[in-house]
Parts: structure tokens; C-alpha cells; sequence
């Protein structure tokens, strides 16, 4: 089963944007992409039940993709935790009661549908049990440091939005991101050592036991890691290398050493590197590299990959008044590189991810963030922009 590092995804609605592209937009924003004259009704393009490869990756970015729909944080305003229809499109909140007040200021009395920034980094999902786990921060007296996180889930398979505690975790502790592996799920906080040094520390909860263990810590805060089997795939954002670390025997190796600005998704038998030039694939159990895209030195790309092995990235750059800029996205793979969407000069996508034969991204155009879906239809490329909830 492979696993994978990702991130993105969707609305309804379409317009003829340059030639071979088939632009679906919202038709409150007649303006994006830069060059929409007319709109229409557009049908959404079915996506397959089922969990692919790639969303069962532990870093799936802000969707997280499940049998029968895609979870997301929406923070453009309130932050809204929703679902998308895989079947319909349909954008719904993460709560089927009409006549909830969503309140967010309750550990026992909460709803599902209110996010904040622990939400949106800890939303995870389990094949195994169908349901969708994520934190939310509460206070024991209103003030002070006296915050503490309570983990919760759903059932988004039988679409049962009823809210289960699991547990709460330690005042203090503020999980930086969390993921799911066979029947645990992992999760890094910063703490601090011995003698006084910040830390980030990797924890495991026993879902059926309700048992926390730690696993290990990495020394800087900055750490984003991988679980893969019996094996934790990590690096940081002051040395860039990629290491591994062995659960069962506690060994760690650097698999490969630090270059800045080193992205790396890793997979079963195959690691993905972009770097500031070209973005490489190596074969875990034969060593061997062969580069999918060479590209100008560039330090603010951005990538994502499927299992099938195609690398989308972009290209962005500063602009004169010093924001990004640049709204190319990339696909690369069986030998060949070209640009696979054109959301213009002035867009900014900011993150991307894959599954299987969709491509999310979150892309800033005229100065309004928007999400998208893009996928193929034939010889052209549909986009779906979601409206806000």
C-alpha cells in the first residue's frame, strides 16, 4: 500500500477560458483566471469511490480524501470544516442538523463543523474504522496557559456526523500535525529536553486502547515526517536531509543528506525529490535516480506527487513589490514535463496536491484566494472553483 505526501480541491460552474481549457467558475467572481466572458451551469465530473493510493498518506495537506467524499478546513473567513460529494460535487458542512447552532465553546456540547488551526492540522482518516479524527482546544478557566486539546471523530463512511470523545490530551501539549497508520495515530508537539531545549516530540494514541507512547523526538521544531510500516520518514527545515527512523528497533539512518530547500514525498519503494533545480525520483531498493523536470534555480516551488508516479510543481517568483507571483502549475513524469493548467501571471498557487487523476490547489487570483479542482476531460482540463461556506 503506498503512502504519500499531499494536499487540495473544488465548485460548480463553467465558462470558455482559453481554447483548450475548460474553465468552471464561481459566477459570483466573473473575473478569475483573468479572461472568463461567460458562464454556464456545468456538470460535475464524477470522481470514483474508494480511497487511492495517495490518500493514505499521513501529510495530506488541507483535503483529506476518504471513500466517499473530501474533508476540509475552509479558512477564507470563519474557519468551516466541510465535505465535498465525490458522487455530486455538493458542498456540505461537517454537521446534517438543520437545526444546530454549531457551538464551539463546549468540550461535551460541540459540533464537527467548527475549525480553527488545530483542526485544520490534525484532520486525519482511517480506512480501517471509516471515520475522520481531528482536535479541538478548549481552556479549563478562559485564560492563562491553561489550554487543552480533546481529540474527537466522526463516522464519514456511514455519513453518521455524530461526535465521539477520545480523549484529552495534557494541558500544554499543542499537536502540530497528526496522522493515521494502522489503527495509531501519530502526532508531533514541541516540549522541551533536560536541560531546556525545544524539542518536538513524536507521540503515538492506541485508538483501542486509549494509551499514548512516545516514539522518539527530533531536535528541531521545524520537522515534518511520514509514517510508512514499522518506519518514520522525516526532515527538517534547517538541514533538509531525509532520514529514517526504525520504530521497532530505534535506529535511525540518513537515507539522503541535506540540501536547502529539499522537498522530498516518499512512497513504499520510491522517493521524490525537488530541489531548488529539478525534481528526481530515486528507486529505495536500487539507488538509482532518474530526474522527471530540469528548471531555472527556483526556491519557493512547490510539489506533489500520485502513486502512479506523475510530479505536479510550479514555478512562482517575486514580483517587484515582493509578492509571489506565477500561476503555471506543472506535471511531470514517463519521460516527459509541460505545463498542465495556466491560472495566469498574476495567480499564486500556494499548495497543491494529488489524487490519483485529480489535482487540488489553493491559488490566490486577484488578490482572492480560491480552491480548486482540476482533472482531466478528454484533451482539455477542467477547473472547479468551491464557493466559501
Amino acid at each position: 500500500m503506498k503512502k504519500i505526501l499531499l494536499i487540495l480541491l473544488l465548485s460548480l460552474f463553467v465558462a470558455g477560458c482559453s481554447g483548450e481549457d475548460l474553465h468552471y467558475i464561481d459566477p459570483v467572481d466573473t473575473t478569475a483566471g483573468g479572461n472568463v466572458t461567460d458562464s454556464e451551469v456545468a456538470e460535475w465530473i464524477p470522481i470514483p469511490g474508494g480511497v487511492t493510493a495517495d490518500g493514505l498518506s499521513g501529510m495530506n495537506g488541507r483535503f483529506i480524501e476518504t471513500k466517499n467524499a473530501f474533508v476540509f478546513c475552509d479558512n477564507r473567513g470563519t474557519v468551516r470544516t466541510a465535505y465535498i460529494s465525490k458522487a455530486t460535487g455538493t458542498v456540505s458542512p461537517l454537521c446534517d442538523d438543520p437545526l444546530c447552532s454549531h457551538p464551539d465553546d463546549g468540550v461535551d456540547d460541540m459540533c464537527a463543523v467548527v475549525g480553527n488551526l488545530f483542526t485544520f492540522s490534525t484532520l486525519c482518516y482511517s480506512p480501517d474504522s471509516g471515520r475522520l479524527y481531528f482536535v479541538r482546544p478548549y481552556r479549563l478557566f478562559g485564560m492563562g496557559n491553561d489550554m487543552f486539546l480533546v481529540l474527537y471523530s466522526v463516522d464519514i463512511d456511514k455519513m453518521d456526523l455524530t461526535v465521539k470523545e477520545h480523549h484529552r490530551f495534557a494541558v500544554g501539549v499543542r499537536l502540530e500535525t497528526m496522522q493515521y497508520s494502522d489503527g495509531k495515530l501519530y502526532f508531533t508537539y514541541c516540549d522541551m529536553d533536560d536541560e531546556g531545549n525545544e524539542i518536538l516530540k513524536l507521540d503515538a494514541y492506541d485508538i483501542k486502547s486509549d494509551k499514548v507512547e512516545n516514539i522518539t523526538f527530533f531536535e528541531d521544531a521545524g520537522t515534518y515526517f511520514t509514517v510508512i510500516g514499522d518506519s518514520i520518514y522525516y526532515s527538517d527545515k534547517s538541514l533538509y536531509a531525509l532520514n529514517r527512523y526504525g520504530i521497532t528497533d530505534g535506529k535511525t539512518e540518513e537515507l539522503i543528506p541535506g540540501k536547502p530547500r529539499q522537498q522530498y514525498i516518499v512512497t513504499e519503494d520510491k522517493i521524490y525529490l525537488r530541489d531548488t533545480t529539478s525534481v528526481l525520483v530515486i528507486d529505495t531498493a536500487t539507488g538509482d535516480r532518474s530526474e522527471l523536470a530540469v528548471y531555472e534555480e527556483n526556491t519557493y516551488s512547490r510539489a506533489a506527487a500520485t502513486a502512479d508516479g506523475d510530479v505536479y510543481y510550479t514555478l512562482p517568483y517575486l514580483s517587484q513589490i515582493g509578492d509571489f507571483k506565477g500561476g503555471k502549475l506543472y506535471v511531470c513524469g514517463n519521460g516527459e514535463s509541460r505545463v498542465y493548467y495556466d491560472f495566469g501571471d498574476d495567480a499564486y498557487i500556494n499548495m497543491i496536491s494529488a489524487y490519483g487523476d485529480n489535482v487540488f490547489v489553493e491559488v490566490e487570483i486577484n488578490d482572492k484566494m480560491q480552491f480548486a479542482r482540476l482533472t482531466e476531460a478528454g484533451d482539455k482540463v477542467a477547473c472547479y472553483f468551491f464557493p466559501t461556506l
